[in-house]
């Protein structure tokens, strides 16, 4: 706290993808804005991230990111506006950023984020999803399937979703997208939808092409993720469908 211990502190509590923030900052717009803001839920989480934050010129030259791999329990990391550190401490993580104006704070999130995500029991995935009785319905395949009408009343993510297992239950949680619906919900069910596919079929439970299925859609693969789809794919139910049956799931 040295940096910060010499001028105003302001500080936020938050929580985004399943990860929750707790922010001292040295500036007062330390809260994310933008269509972020619109992914901020309560309810449960699966890590938490203590991080000083302070405004400074941040210098990054595009290229490789081989510098935001882990490397043991520390990572760097660098992009346009925003660098920093990450440590995993055990049950929580601390981490150091500098940000070049509080409109980075946003980009400071998903990072430090995703981060989280590939050392921890969670997946992110590559598509949609819909909000079916107060449950998430994870959308995998085109997105020009979906039905636009079914998505704006019943649409929970777009591009990106995070699933990871709390207890007994399988939660997801919204990375990108600007919906009504809490951006925190129990995952009850997943559909691959295709052209090809007439009639919905059940997939059988922790069958290997539904494993494989999924694998290719995992957004970001981390060590530990193919055990992590085997437990999804051998409790949560799967379906293969077409765009016309996808309303059916309401």
């Amino acid at each position: 706290m040295t940096d910060l211990a010499r001028t105003s502190v302001f500080g936020e509590r938050f929580a985004y993808g399943g990860v929750s923030f707790e922010i001292l900052a040295d500036f007062d717009s330390c809260r994310p804005s933008g269509s972020l803001s619109r992914c901020l839920h309560d309810g449960p989480t699966y890590a938490n991230v203590w991080c000083e934050v302070r405004r400074a010129r941040v210098s990054h030259r595009p290229g490789p990111r081989s510098d935001e791999r882990w490397d043991g329990h520390r990572m760097t990391f660098s992009s346009r506006g925003v660098a920093g550190e990450l440590t995993h401490l055990g049950a929580r993580y601390a981490a150091t950023a500098r940000l070049r104006s509080p409109e980075n704070m946003s980009s400071l999130v998903e990072k430090i984020a995703d981060a989280v995500r590939a050392r921890s029991r969670a997946l992110t995935f590559r598509g949609s999803a819909i909000a079916v009785n107060g449950s998430a319905c994870l959308v995998l395949g085109d997105p020009a399937l979906i039905d636009p009408a079914l998505f704006r009343e019943h649409g929970f993510a777009q591009d990106r979703i995070a699933l990871a297992k709390l207890g007994e239950q399988w939660r997801a949680w919204r990375l990108a997208g600007d919906f009504e619906q809490p951006a925190s919900l129990p995952l009850g069910s997943i559909a691959i939808v295709s052209e090809e596919q007439a009639a919905p079929v059940v997939a059988p439970r922790g069958s290997a092409l539904s494993i494989e299925s999924l694998a290719r859609r995992v957004h970001e693969d981390h060590e530990g993720s193919h055990a992590l789809l085997r437990e999804l794919v051998a409790e949560v139910s799967l379906q293969r469908l077409g765009s016309a049956s996808l309303s059916s799931l309401q």
